[in-house]
């Protein structure tokens, strides 16, 4: 399957936004075929729906909700102590980072910089 039809079944909201593209091609600069193997398809899918779930439903913001409310609409982010990775922010970061820890590579780094340039 291509990362568009992946997208497809996993994140349908993505798959019809007119910038799902641009997202594909970003995660496909930022991931490396040699490491992901067979899976290198499902590893851009994951990084681009987690890139845009960012960008699009958190609205840019890191860190998890240490506050929320529902009434009248209020919600707070922080706690950054708590996450090691920026992949933790998202269930789509979260599984390609499982896939990541399977394939052996193991950084003891918090710079994504560094990180993505392990794995390029």
């Amino acid at each position: 399957m291509t990362p568009n039809e992946i997208i497809t079944v996993i994140y349908p909201s993505m798959a019809s936004s007119e910038n799902v593209a641009s997202y594909i091609t970003f995660a496909t600069s930022m991931t490396n075929k040699t490491f992901f193997g067979a899976n290198y398809q499902l590893a851009i899918a994951l990084r681009a729906c987690h890139m845009y779930y960012l960008a699009v439903e958190r609205k840019g913001q890191t860190g998890v909700t240490t506050y929320e409310m529902a009434g009248s609409v209020s919600c707070s982010t922080g706690g950054l102590g708590v996450i090691r990775d920026n992949l933790e922010l998202t269930g789509y970061g979260s599984q390609l980072l499982g896939m990541i820890n399977a394939g052996g590579l193991h950084c003891l780094t918090t710079s994504e910089y560094i990180h993505n340039m392990l794995l390029s």
